[in-house]
């Protein structure tokens, strides 16, 4: 009876460390995901330019509940062709506390005077929050602001555009 019991302890404890095998990382090196690439071909013909206000207009921030996209409408009302923009973007409640804040580079082409669709990943990991004039969910959810600001741009060089 004893060597039964004896038994029965071993096999209880030795079940859960079956099957369990180190953690071993792939050889290559793992590289974080840029939200921006710069186009090698191109980059001599693009200068960071400091926007200005009223250099663009934003129009048409959304970000649904569980959406891993933000998007907004950005207007080009500058005298120059963009390739990127670098913006801030700043999250807050409807008290006005702030959530959280951000700021990265976003590919968007946007011609003079031409408006474009800007998307960016979402910075709710979680889905749980919506923006506030997006369409209203019928789940539970936390509906927040935003402020989006345009801090400098890429822009093409006309003179150096064909190198």
């Amino acid at each position: 009876m004893r060597k039964l019991l004896l038994l029965v302890a071993v096999a209880v404890l030795a079940v859960p460390l079956m099957g369990k095998r180190p953690v071993t990382l792939p050889a290559r090196s793992l590289k974080p995901r840029a939200e921006y690439e710069v186009n090698q071909t191109s980059a001599n013909a693009m200068m960071h330019v400091a926007a200005q206000p009223g250099d663009f207009d934003i129009a048409g921030y959304d970000k649904p509940l569980k959406s891993r996209r933000e998007t907004m409408l950005v207007t080009n009302l500058t005298d120059h062709d963009v390739d990127s923009l670098y913006i801030t973007i700043d999250y807050r409640d409807l008290k006005g506390r702030q959530l959280h804040q951000r700021s990265l580079w976003a590919k968007g082409e946007i011609p003079v005077g031409e408006t474009r669709l800007i998307e960016v990943r979402a910075w709710d990991v979680q889905g749980s929050y919506v923006y506030r004039y997006s369409a209203k969910p019928r789940s539970l959810h936390t509906p927040y602001d935003v402020t989006v600001t345009i801090d400098s741009v890429a822009v093409i060089d006309a003179k150096n555009r064909n190198l």
